[in-house]
């Protein structure tokens, strides 16, 4: 047997194999189940050319060679570069190679292969609902979704709606419910109602906007009001975060039943977010940036299913290079609660970039009787910081936090400090409490294990409300936390907190709470919680299930779910379905509540379908994907053959090949940012320009988007004069501007295969420099000593083009 003592313990780890029965998918379709060997990065099946009796539409000539590439151990990929809603096409259409995607929670593989082993099948003809790519008309989506709820006591409905009506860089967009009540009258509402125009960066919207949507100014503060009347304009950066260089904590939920979960920060609501059954994951985009507490509130109708709290971190955001962002905002509250003071609002904000990692920003909020100033700094590096100081007429202060990891331990802080100026009264726009801390480390140890500590620390003093004073209140609170994540998607978590409320009674709270998930081609997750508030001891348990039908009849898809809960003092049961189908989405819950006293049964359901139609007076209905050109033509025509690359849009990675003409089909009524980058893990240098395109697409437009990539590479050596001797601190004019040594060495960024530079010695005289051939395909080159010939200023523009300015800023000094 081989000596295998000289192996680390933790590449011991790594090597260490599972075996399994897992589930093979190939797009939507279940190919069976079979034993699978797992290591890290790596798998195997047992039987591939078993897949191929399964896989009806491989052609007959192909089959041998598909089974030979499945066979033996394959890399294991973690995604398809795709969208999750999009597995079948991405699997089929735009796989290069033969592999597997490990989908490690739920113990599936993936298949994916190149469309050429399939067999040749003659395409239906598209049913074309909307405007080709080089038609200008007007197209429009009409977004409904009707949802019922009741029990013994009440009925209701509500119907709401989403419309857009587009036509270049113009739409109108419009939402709105109709909720009714058997026994009340019904409510009508609109929510927003705006002319919006995306050009250029920048976004104006007048009418009714949503407040909920918009970010402000990456600041801690937040809109305390969800409408209002008036105009906006700006960066689009302010409505709409760069995903691709954005990161957040996942706010993960669960419902037992459809609905809506509201997100509040200091008791003012962030956002709103219809939720399906089961476990979802809530959008992020429109929160600020920053470390702090969230309270999340689940409704299912009318009924609050849960309240809990998480600590949010949103690291810092860096507007573009080149100019500030700058935006305005100026209307009229449409809420009722509005007090006359304060419905008339305007607020003004800046950002700019100062650094590659550092930005600063400014910001004015205005009503007739109260003005806030803010100002401060952002960054990502060396951790993501977010420093906001703030003055109006009731207090004064700041806020921090702070973000980052070191290797396996990750921390984060945020602090704030007011202090008012006298007795405040209780005002809309002042962020309570008046002094906080949260502050969390966690560590991760062995391959699945995770420990946390969080702190947390709460004071509001007290303020004036006619004709009370509520007074001060404190309160501080621990939890740790233990979590096992197995390879193989069984989880268990373990967390206790202790924490007390010293306002009046000096209430304190001690919970401990265990949750166990298994997950395969089903999901049964058990959670037991137990508290003891002052001596009064609290427990509850939930176990719940979930599992997945790919083909039910008529429908595409359907997700199952049943949870029993069981706590001191009631128990309840439910069933739910979720469905898709090409025309309509929706879902549909039954549960029974009982209490020692009584028992109320339940239900809730709802179907969502969209409308489509064109000047062209071309209609369609369904999920909205009807065979319209939209998305971006990204051309690499003029640049060589340099392999793949990533084209990043939002949080979407897609490889496209350069030398040519690619096509990513997108989502029309959205607002991207698309950029390019390297993948090659730095083995290679490339010098893109075009870097960055911020993209609004409607149905039928097509956006086009030119990169030119050339392949860099590093020279390194000595530079000498004609007599031999070193020209030291000259300025050597690369791809960037880099200055040499006293001794004459250099390092320097040029393009592949360039033979010649120019060089600006210390006493202002120019000089060029002959470089010798290269050969091979590494990416730095050591060319030795090479000589500087003098040549003029005229000969410098006649190489150069241009009058050539020095600009200190730019030079690489590495």
């Amino acid at each position: 047997m081989a000596d295998e003592t000289w192996i680390p313990t933790e590449f011991k780890q790594l090597m260490q194999v599972h075996i399994a029965q897992l589930t093979i998918y190939y797009g939507q379709q279940s190919l069976g189940t079979y034993k699978v060997s797992v290591r890290q990065g790596a798998l195997r099946v047992s039987q591939p050319e078993m897949l191929l009796s399964a896989l009806v539409d491989v052609a007959p000539d192909k089959q041998l060679a598909l089974a030979q590439a499945l066979a033996g151990w394959q890399p294991s990929h973690v995604n398809l570069q795709c969208d999750a809603d999009d597995i079948q096409h991405c699997a089929i259409l735009q796989a290069k190679t033969v592999g597997f995607v490990l989908d490690e929670p739920r113990l599936r593989l993936r298949l994916f292969f190149p469309k050429s082993y399939l067999k040749k099948q003659i395409a239906p003809p598209k049913k074309q609902f909307l405007p080709d790519a080089n038609q200008q008309g007007i197209s429009s989506v009409h977004m409904l979704q009707l949802a019922v709820s009741g029990d013994s006591k009440h009925q209701n409905y509500n119907l709401t709606g989403d419309s857009v009506v587009g036509k270049g860089e113009y739409n109108l967009e419009g939402q709105w419910h109709q909720a009714a009540s058997v026994y009340e009258t019904s409510d009508f509402s609109v929510d927003q109602l705006v002319l919006r125009h995306d050009a250029r960066g920048r976004t104006g919207m007048v009418g009714l906007i949503n407040n909920q949507q918009l970010s402000v100014w990456d600041s801690f503060r937040t809109m305390p009001h969800p409408g209002m009347w008036g105009v906006t304009w700006g960066s689009s950066f302010t409505t709409l975060l760069n995903k691709a260089n954005d990161s957040a904590t996942p706010l993960p939920v669960y419902l037992p039943a459809a609905g809506r979960v509201e997100v509040y920060r200091d008791g003012r609501l962030l956002s709103t977010q219809t939720v399906s059954v089961g476990n979802s994951l809530l959008e992020t985009d429109s929160l600020p940036n920053g470390v702090y507490e969230l309270e999340l509130r689940g409704l299912v109708g009318s009924t609050l299913v849960f309240s809990e709290r998480r600590v949010f971190v949103k690291s810092s955001w860096l507007p573009a290079d080149g100019e500030g962002v700058v935006g305005f905002r100026l209307g009229w509250m449409s809420d009722d609660d509005a007090s006359a003071q304060h419905a008339l609002q305007g607020s003004l904000g800046w950002s700019k970039r100062v650094t590659s990692t550092q930005a600063i920003k400014a910001g004015v909020f205005l009503t007739p009787h109260w003005q806030q100033l803010e100002m401060g700094m952002l960054g990502v590096w060396p951790f993501n910081y977010n420093l906001s100081l703030v003055a109006n007429p009731d207090q004064v202060g700041g806020e921090l936090s702070v973000s980052g990891s070191v290797d396996k331990l990750y921390s984060y802080l945020e602090t704030r400090y007011y202090h008012s100026m006298g007795l405040p009264e209780q005002n809309p726009f002042i962020n309570t409490p008046d002094k906080s801390l949260i502050a969390g480390v966690s560590y991760q140890f062995l391959p699945h294990h995770r420990l946390t500590y969080r702190y947390y620390y709460q004071y509001a003093q007290q303020f004036y409300t006619e004709p009370d004073v509520t007074p001060a209140s404190k309160s501080i609170s621990h939890e740790i936390s233990y979590n096992i994540n197995y390879p193989l998607g069984h989880k268990l978590q373990m967390n206790t907190s202790l924490g007390e409320n010293l306002n009046s009674s000096g209430d304190n709270i001690i919970s401990l709470n265990i949750g166990l998930a298994y997950v395969n081609d089903y999901q049964v997750i058990l959670n037991q919680r137990m508290q003891q508030d002052n001596g009064r001891n609290q427990q509850s348990t939930t176990l719940s299930a979930h599992w997945h039908d790919a083909k039910p009849g008529w429908l595409d898809s359907a997700n199952y779910s049943t949870d029993v809960a069981y706590s001191d003092e009631s128990s309840s049961i439910g069933v739910g379905m979720d469905f898709d189908s090409s025309h309509l989405t929706g879902n549909a819950t039954v549960r029974h509540d009982q209490s020692a006293n009584q028992g109320e049964t339940s239900y809730y359901g709802n179907v969502r379908t969209e409308l489509v139609s064109d000047e062209q007076v071309h209609f369609g209905w369904g999920k909205g994907e009807y065979g319209a050109s939209t998305g971006v033509l990204v051309d690499l025509t003029k640049s060589s053959d340099l392999g793949r690359m990533d084209l990043l849009v939002d949080d979407n990675i897609y490889l496209i090949n350069t030398g040519e003409m690619n096509w990513i089909p997108l989502k029309p009524y959205h607002t991207y940012t698309v950029r390019l980058r390297d993948n090659n893990s730095g083995n290679h240098l490339f010098n893109i320009t075009g870097h960055t395109a911020p993209l609004t697409l409607y149905p039928g437009n097509v956006v086009r988007l030119t990169y030119h990539v050339e392949e860099d590479e590093v020279l390194f050596g000595m530079l000498d004069d004609e007599q031999g001797k070193p020209i030291a601190n000259a300025v050597m004019m690369g791809r960037f501007q880099s200055r040499l040594d006293n001794g004459g060495q250099f390092q320097v960024r040029v393009p592949r295969h360039a033979t010649q530079l120019i060089a600006r010695q210390d006493n202002g005289r120019y000089c060029i420099v002959n470089f010798p051939t290269r050969s091979g395909d590494r990416s730095f080159h050591s060319v030795g000593i090479v000589t500087c010939k003098p040549i003029s200023f005229t000969q410098v523009k006649a190489e150069t083009g241009h009058t050539i300015q020095m600009n200190d800023s730019k030079i690489n000094r590495s």
